[in-house]
């Protein structure tokens, strides 16, 4: 691990101590699961689909993807696929049913990639893009596996743990969201092992759901997939405080920017910072470290 990451450990770690000594109460130490030996390497391409979500996984002799962006970034998409000569997905992973998570699913089910199995939070979305897509994988031979409780995936020496929203209702207490974005609150979140490097693909948790993630994970991460397109939500800031990522990217377009408190969050923590209208960010794992670019299209 990197000593700029490793200081930054040290600071937290002070901080917690110094809460200790002020009287709070010291959150309760998550167990997890190691990863396994590390045999390969890892290769993650958080796609450049405007403001949606498509990750891109292969392994030594996997391939698997977290969210399909929207319906019309399938031929791009495909586009991406067919250069790496991947015409099978061993699983996809919807985090939510908002459009531009799960737009470009029945894309690429019509053009003949398949799927072994796909992941989706358990509940329905009243969107044609979810009934569609539920109508087309009905079609593919398909239905949605449901993440009820954590899910470990092993693939080649990847350890997948994908985690559940804890609460079966959200509601916006402050009114400051449309009632349909409350679906973000079901989002799906993805810690990836592989070796020491330690990956979160947060989907578009806000509020009450960023609050959960660190009852059932331990947060600090060397990446960052930034929750809900670095949108600034109650608990974003405090969030990224307990990430501590060396990474992080946010998928965003020029039209539908981040925000700025988001992105100053993000310098605080000392975060590598990578936004997705700039270019598809690729990263490579040894299992100890991750190299990180970006190709501007």
């Amino acid at each position: 691990m990197k000593k700029e990451k490793f200081g930054r450990k040290l600071l937290a770690v002070a901080m917690s101590g110094a809460l200790l000594l002020t009287g709070c109460t010291k959150e309760t130490t998550i167990e997890e699961a190691p990863a396994p030996e590390v045999t390969g390497s890892l290769k993650v391409s958080v796609l450049d689909v405007g403001k949606a979500d498509c990750i891109l996984f292969q392994t030594e002799t996997k391939n698997f993807m977290i969210d399909t962006a929207e319906k019309n970034n399938g031929k791009h998409i495909r586009k991406v696929l067919e250069a790496r000569g991947i015409t099978h997905l061993d699983f996809v992973e919807i985090s939510h049913y908002d459009k531009d998570h799960i737009g470009g699913l029945r894309n690429l089910l019509k053009k003949g990639i398949t799927i072994d199995t796909v992941y989706a939070p358990e509940y329905e979305a009243e969107s044609s893009d979810y009934t569609k897509t539920v109508e087309q994988m009905t079609e593919s031979g398909l239905q949605f596996t449901y993440v009820k409780e954590k899910v470990s995936v092993t693939m080649d020496d990847v350890l997948f743990e994908i985690y559940p929203a804890m609460k079966e209702k959200y509601k916006d207490v402050n009114n400051k969201f449309e009632d349909e974005e409350t679906d973000n609150e079901f989002s799906l979140v993805t810690l990836v092992k592989h070796g020491t490097n330690r990956l979160l693909f947060a989907g578009d948790a806000c509020n009450e759901r960023l609050q959960e993630i660190p009852k059932q994970i331990n947060p600090d991460v060397d990446f960052l997939k930034v929750p809900h397109h670095g949108r600034e939500d109650d608990y974003t800031t405090s969030f990224l405080k307990k990430s501590l990522p060396e990474y992080a990217v946010i998928t965003c377009s020029a039209k539908n920017v981040p925000d700025g408190s988001v992105l100053t969050a993000l310098e605080g923590v000392g975060a590598k910072v990578y936004l997705t209208e700039d270019g598809q960010v690729d990263v490579e794992c040894d299992g100890k470290t991750l190299t990180v670019t970006q190709t501007a299209e």
